[in-house]
């Protein structure tokens, strides 16, 4: 995943993943954050548009300090894969995440590696 989403991901932000193909399984994945560094105008962008679906409530976590890249950053589990028009009838709007994808993977309990793993991705 390209950050910020990556991190977002990782710490609890992000809980759903657009994608452009469905898939039946369903248990823990692998976040392996891109090598590719975003911009500071794509991480502001994504941090507001964290903000404004979750407000400044007092549990909500802070923000990453650095986005890194290269490596493996952490873990969830895939516990659904539903199309866009099933996500949006069955998750309430205010609860919605922005994503245009075909099919949304459902993310539930992330957890961060303490220290994030060089690896670097392609083929």
């Amino acid at each position: 995943m390209h950050q910020p989403w990556a991190s977002l991901l990782i710490l609890g932000f992000k809980r759903v993943e657009g994608r452009e193909w469905s898939t039946d399984y369903r248990g823990p994945l692998w976040i392996h954050a891109a090598a590719h560094r975003p911009t500071e105008e794509a991480i502001r962008r994504v941090e507001q548009s964290c903000l404004d679906l979750y407000g400044d409530t007092p549990d909500r976590p802070e923000f990453p300090s650095r986005y890194p890249t290269g490596v493996l950053i952490g873990r969830c589990e895939l516990v659904d894969c539903l199309s866009q028009q099933d996500y949006r009838l069955s998750t309430p709007k205010e609860l919605q995440e922005d994503n245009d994808s075909k099919y949304l993977f459902m993310i539930a309990n992330p957890s961060k590696l303490i220290v994030p793993i060089q690896m670097h991705g392609g083929k």
